[in-house]
Parts: C-alpha cells; sequence; structure tokens
C-alpha cells in the first residue's frame, strides 16, 4: 500500500542512506526530505509526513519502547511565561542601576 506506514519507513530509511550519487550528472549539494509532516495538496491527503500534523507530538516512525518527551504548550507554558518576564524585569534593573 502506498499510504502504509511500511511504505513510509522504507522509503525514508532509503532516503538516509542514500549517498547523494545521481549518475551521468553533477551530483547534488543538499538533499531534504519532502515533507516534515502529511499535507492535504489539491484536495488529496499526503501521508508522507514524519508526523502527522503540527501537532503532533511523535514521529510516526519511532524504535520500540520511544516514549515522547511532554511537550508544553498552551496554558501549560503560564509558568515558564513568567519566569522570563522576571528574568527579563530582573535583567533591566540590574542594567539601569
Amino acid at each position: 500500500d502506498f499510504s502504509s506506514l511500511d511504505t513510509l519507513h522504507l522509503f525514508y530509511e532509503n532516503f538516509l542512506k542514500w549517498d547523494f550519487s545521481v549518475g551521468g550528472v553533477r551530483d547534488p549539494d543538499f538533499a531534504f526530505y519532502f515533507t516534515l509532516r502529511d499535507a492535504l495538496n489539491f484536495g488529496k491527503q499526503e501521508y508522507f509526513g514524519l508526523i502527522a500534523s503540527c501537532n503532533s507530538p511523535v514521529c510516526k516512525i519511532a524504535s520500540a519502547g520511544f516514549t515522547s518527551p511532554v511537550a508544553l504548550r498552551g496554558s501549560s507554558m503560564n509558568g515558564l511565561r513568567l519566569t522570563f518576564i522576571f528574568s527579563g524585569l530582573a535583567l533591566l534593573l540590574i542594567a539601569i542601576c
């Protein structure tokens, strides 16, 4: 199946192994994987992405037993935001004095 996880895994695995040789023409200096996330193009869903969407916490291709780190989003970042505000104010006061 073209859109299966097995096909994605095989394609990405071979992309990572590619030595950039093309044959008959100058080899490329850089290569970029087609897409990081799945996309909807011309009304057709494409499943080439390593993640399903920008909000996906884990990659589709992961080692057995892999656990994703906790991602701070939305209201869980309020403490971090306050830390940066107070740190910035403290640096500002130090710079003024």
